[in-house]
């Protein structure tokens, strides 16, 4: 490119963005007409509440980091809070959203659209209160562990198995979207577009 890459992303951003939004509702979608099983629907999911986790994550650190001078004492921190809403919302969604039921789903990946949406305005005032990106990341790891179970609930009952056989692919999915979420994040959002 003769242009630099953040300023060819910035100009195609829906291409870049609004294309793969699309990919995931359709997907979503789809498995109400009955063309493809819920559990691939579960993991791409699942792949989309790791992006979103991991996205947001980056997004505080990067809040904080701004906001108050200095990362390094307070990574341990902002880390294990994200950590421990990932342990307390897992216990939620295991409550409440563990039956595989389709609106289960729906709702946790409407619940992560909305967070990101809520988020970037949230910190915009981080600068005023700093327990303000530990509440943010405690909230990021709660409402992005409390999908799994819908996730794993979903995959297993489409294929009639214990949730101990599909597992392994929702763990590996989620790590595969937090992967592609700091990608993009650290790569494009960030640098071009800012908090």
């Amino acid at each position: 490119f003769k242009e630099p890459l953040t300023v060819v992303l910035s100009g195609n951003a829906i291409w870049f963005f609004g294309i793969p939004i699309l990919i995931l509702i359709l997907w979503r979608i789809v498995p109400w007409f009955g063309h493809r099983s819920y559990k691939s629907g579960a993991t791409v999911s699942v792949m989309f509440t790791g992006a979103v986790g991991m996205a947001s994550q980056l997004a505080i650190l990067l809040a904080f980091q701004a906001n108050h001078g200095t990362l390094y004492t307070a990574i341990a921190m902002l880390t294990a809070v994200f950590m421990f809403g990932l342990a307390i919302g897992a216990l939620i969604g295991k409550q409440y959203l563990s039956q595989g039921r389709l609106r289960d789903t729906l709702n946790a990946d409407l619940t992560l659209i909305l967070f990101v949406a809520v988020l970037g305005l949230v910190l915009k005032h981080a600068s005023q209160w700093s327990l303000l990106c530990y509440v943010c990341s405690a909230a990021a790891g709660i409402i992005t562990g409390s999908a799994f179970p819908a996730f794993l609930g979903m995959a297993a009952k489409s294929k009639n198995r214990d949730e101990r056989e599909v597992a392994a692919s929702i763990e590996s999915a989620d790590h595969l979207g937090a992967a592609f979420g700091a990608f993009v994040t650290g790569i494009v959002f960030l640098p071009v577009y800012g908090l």
